[in-house]
């Protein structure tokens, strides 16, 4: 255990300087708060990520972070089994960066807001006192008198906390590699056909390509078998046995679990607040992270309070979390039938696309969409029943 650190009592001390971390310490800060961001890693560091900014997203992240956009989605190729349908959305609907940039972007705007910032600090146990929250880390111990959890899927503070406990863990495996000559530019290739109950992607950031393949479901798959026969389809040429790819796990909830307790509250991904069929969750965690902030400073005013941030990020996520869950729990059951029913045949992708940008939400696409959706449930009901008789 590190020393104490001296007699400082900071307002809010966040762990984890990820999006979630990074957007909560600049907000407190902006509103007169004592903060301390911590982060185990020195930034910038590698972060295994899409790297896809909703345009949803783009209006919380503070002035001057669109200098880490590194092309923009316009257009989306949706494919499954060698079938495709192709959707221009107009505009932009989400933008590139790389994650190491981004994050240290972040970073270092809630440093110039006035947060203290302490890289290189891994959290190990967080304990939380009547009056103040205590912070151990590997150099020193830290007192605050709210705590903020932004320290991810894997992090410490959730578990020990005992929140967000209806999460599960699903896992996704990517690489970035060197962008083909040929590949279009601003548009995102959607493959809901190659790994059972996800997807693969390939989203271009200028001369770079990031290739991934999300599975949703729980249990073990062989990921990068999935990874490999996907890549191999997208880029023929590219010899992927030089190639580093890396998992990263991909916290998934259909409801909002508890995310307060005493004097801490966790946020973004650490709270599992992503969404169940594309797995997007930097909205989520710097909207969070910015409701998180809001949450403190009115607790320091009433003494200790932290519920309205749980009752503000149900009123804002809830229902959508729930309504993503059930569009790809129906979906990805049958995806060639749904891509045909309602990609080809319909506007599902350009509502995909809405959601994205945040001009429809997912609660609308289920209701456009439910008669497709119900009988793919149907469909796939039935096909367990003719399967089960036969082996009875």
């Amino acid at each position: 255990m590190g020393k104490t650190q001296g007699e400082e009592l900071y307002d809010l001390v966040v762990v984890g300087a990820g999006p979630a971390g990074a957007v909560a310490a600049r907000s407190a800060a902006e509103r007169g708060l004592r903060v301390l961001l911590l982060e185990r890693s020195r930034l910038p560091r590698i972060k295994p990520c899409a790297g896809a900014v909703s345009a949803k997203a783009l209006p919380y992240l503070g002035r001057g972070m669109e200098r880490y956009f590194r092309e923009e989605l316009r257009r989306a190729v949706f494919r499954v089994r060698g079938r495709e349908a192709a959707c221009d959305w107009g505009g932009a609907f989400a933008q590139m960066v790389f994650r190491e940039e981004f994050d240290a972007g972040l970073a270092e705007a809630a440093r110039a807001a006035g947060a203290e910032l302490r890289e290189g600090e891994r959290v190990r146990s967080v304990e939380l006192g009547q009056g103040e929250v205590a912070v151990r880390t590997d150099a020193a111990t830290y007192r605050g008198r709210y705590l903020a959890g932004a320290d991810g899927a894997n992090g410490v503070t959730a578990r020990q906390l005992g929140l967000a406990q209806g999460v599960c863990r699903a896992v996704a495996v990517e690489a970035e590699v060197a962008r083909p000559p040929d590949f279009p530019f601003h548009t995102a290739l959607v493959d809901y056909g190659c790994i059972p109950f996800g997807y693969g992607w390939a989203f271009p950031k200028g001369d770079r390509l990031t290739v991934g393949v999300g599975t949703f479901q729980s249990g073990k798959l062989p990921l990068r078998r999935h990874f490999g026969d996907f890549a191999r389809r997208v880029l023929p040429g590219t010899d992927w046995r030089t190639v580093q790819m890396r998992a990263h796990p991909i916290p998934l909830s259909s409801a909002v679990s508890r995310l307060h307790r005493g004097r801490a509250l966790v946020l973004g991904d650490a709270g599992g607040l992503v969404d169940a069929f594309f797995g997007e969750g930097i909205y989520y965690a710097v909207r969070s992270g910015i409701m998180a902030a809001a949450a403190v400073e009115g607790a320091l005013g009433r003494g200790g309070d932290l519920s309205e941030y749980q009752t503000a990020v149900e009123e804002a996520f809830g229902a959508d979390l729930g309504y993503a869950a059930k569009v790809a729990r129906y979906f990805y059951r049958l995806p060639g039938l749904a891509h045909l029913l309602m990609v080809e045949r319909g506007d599902a992708g350009r509502l995909f696309l809405d959601v994205v940008a945040g001009s429809r939400s997912y609660g609308e696409f289920w209701r456009e969409n439910r008669r497709h959706l119900f009988r793919l449930g149907f469909i796939r009901g039935r096909r367990r029943r003719r399967e089960a008789e036969g082996s009875g």
